[in-house]
């Protein structure tokens, strides 16, 4: 029962890790379309290809947090770190779309010239990978895992 309580913690932490880096994706990815909502479809496969590929780094990244008892037990008891970087990494996002921090790109589409504000990608790269690494590897407290041990047992008990 505690491998599939572990495999659904890792199912739930790529999920919804997917699911909000291709929103953060989707959002900022806006600023570099000029406001033009032709591109939509491209960006939203773009927004999903690139999460999965950031997901697929972190996960990489942080393997000796889920392979080392040592390390893996430190991170499932201190799991306010990840929420820690996770703040960080939303901080970062933040403070990349504030008018202080932002890029002005200008551009020439058909013959028409114009000026783009932009967030910082120096900020916002970073960000982006905070806030991926952190729900990743988020591990949720010990007592809503007990639950979902217990709901698993009651539910599979047959």
């Amino acid at each position: 029962m505690n491998k599939a309580v572990a495999i659904l913690i890792i199912i739930l932490q790529i999920v919804w890790t997917l699911i909000l880096t291709s929103g953060i994706f989707i959002y900022f990815g806006d600023f570099a379309f000029l406001g033009r909502r032709g591109l939509f479809a491209n960006t939203f496969e773009i927004a999903i290809a690139l999460s999965i590929l950031t997901i697929f780094t972190c996960l990489m990244v942080g393997l000796p947090i889920r392979i080392f008892k040592r390390a893996n037990h430190w991170w499932y008891t201190h799991y306010s770190v990840a929420i820690i970087i996770i703040i960080c990494g939303v901080t970062f996002l933040y403070l990349s779309s504030l008018a202080i921090f932002s890029e002005n790109i200008k551009y020439d589409i058909d013959g028409e010239a114009g000026i783009e504000r932009l967030p910082n990608t120096q900020l916002s790269i970073p960000g982006w990978l905070l806030i991926t690494f952190g729900l990743v590897h988020f591990y949720p407290p010990s007592h809503i895992i007990d639950q979902m041990t217990l709901i698993l047992k009651k539910t599979f008990k047959g």
